[in-house]
């Protein structure tokens, strides 16, 4: 099983956000923030995950339900910082993030934005410096767990990264997670696998549990 990419792209959604990111009648709150530069932008990220994601209801339900609230939490951030962020989610995860994923990803970008711009990636990381490893361990007496991670790719864009904010590399992430009580396994995204398989990032119990969910869906049953 491989990553699927999709056949979203930024610019479709950028043409799609200008004919809803209209101030909506009626609405309640500062009305000036309808227009703030970076509320399109963030729609814009908002749909492009939304889309990406199958099974999780409807891409323009959860987009209208969260955007107040993510962009008056992401104002801050750089119009760039918020496309890399969405762009680096749907590469990696499978599922749609909370705010504080968004946000925590976005910093990433955010704090070396300008240094970064004359650092390279590469293909292990897609360009971004950053890569995601999921390390699944079952210690004595406990459940069996799959912890999701982000570590600096060892490109120059990657370390970049790592000196700025004292973070390991994925090289030294990964050497750690094996001393981890009941390691089992460590699966990381690369060149060659940009999105880890859905059983890879979570447990067999939690893997089971989605594909069941996902069947009584497809055969109308209420989940």
């Amino acid at each position: 099983m491989r990553a699927r990419t999709g056949n979203h792209s930024w610019s479709s959604y950028r043409r799609a956000s200008l004919t809803t990111n209209s101030p909506r009648k009626g609405a309640r709150g500062d009305t000036m923030s309808e227009y703030h530069p970076t509320r399109g932008p963030l729609r814009q990220a908002l749909n492009l995950i939304a889309h990406s994601v199958k099974g999780q209801g409807k891409p323009e339900v959860w987009v209208d339900r969260i955007l107040d609230t993510w962009h008056a939490e992401t104002t801050h951030l750089s119009i760039e910082a918020i496309k890399l962020g969405a762009q680096t989610w749907i590469r990696s995860e499978s599922f749609r993030p909370s705010l504080a994923d968004f946000l925590t990803l976005c910093e990433m970008t955010r704090t070396t934005e300008e240094k970064e711009r004359g650092a390279q990636g590469c293909p292990d990381c897609l360009g971004t410096g950053w890569r995601w490893f999921y390390v699944h361990h079952h210690a004595p007496g406990s459940r069996r767990k799959c912890d999701s991670h982000t570590a600096a790719c060892v490109c120059p864009k990657g370390q970049l990264y790592s000196q700025s904010q004292k973070s390991y590399s994925i090289v030294q992430a990964i050497a750690d997670a094996r001393k981890v009580p009941g390691f089992i396994a460590v699966y990381s995204t690369d060149r060659d696998n940009p999105r880890c398989a859905a059983e890879e990032t979570m447990t067999p119990e939690d893997y089971e549990r989605l594909r069941s969910r996902g069947r009584r869906a497809h055969f109308g049953v209420e989940v």
